[in-house]
């Protein structure tokens, strides 16, 4: 009994940590999305001022594209950075996951395809991942912090393949 309450604790303890950093997470996504946006309407409201300009304007035309290109550039960008951002949203919230220790693979599996018709694969192909590259992974600056629910890097990987 003394083992499966030690084991609750440890299991409460790690959902709040996790708690924690999906909260931080979400935290530092909607900063970046409001950042993102700021930009966004700063460049539009530019667009809109420059484009008035240039009908009053016609001798500071040719000035005003190389302005104009500038803020296609930076538009681009930014709609390059909002759309990555996005993606990172969408794989950040699962829709809906099993409790069948796959929920990892489970919330990726559903963010991008709306099902768990690729758990499977994703646990095999974040085996191979680790397998291969087990050097750079062990020779992180912080692996030491890492969680690790095995006694060994190679072990853990093992688990990873193994459905639960």
């Amino acid at each position: 009994m003394q083992t499966l309450d030690n084991n609750n604790v440890k299991l409460a303890q790690a959902m709040a940590h996790q708690d924690h950093h999906l909260s931080s997470f979400i935290s530092t996504v909607d900063k970046r999305f409001n950042n993102v946006m700021s930009a966004v309407q700063k460049n539009h409201q530019d667009a809109i001022a420059l484009s008035i300009l240039a009908h009053r304007s016609m001798d500071a035309v040719e000035h005003e594209f190389v302005i104009l290109s500038e803020l296609i550039f930076r538009q681009t960008n930014v709609t390059a950075q909002l759309e990555k951002e996005l993606e990172h949203v969408k794989l950040g919230i699962p829709l809906k996951s099993l409790s069948d220790g796959s929920c990892l693979f489970s919330s990726c599996s559903i963010a991008m395809t709306g099902d768990n018709r690729f758990v499977t694969e994703l646990r095999v192909r974040t085996y191979v991942e680790t397998v291969t590259n087990h050097e750079i992974y062990k020779a992180t600056p912080n692996a030491p912090d890492f969680l690790d629910t095995s006694p060994s890097f190679d072990k853990s990987s093992l688990d990873c393949a193994t459905p639960h």
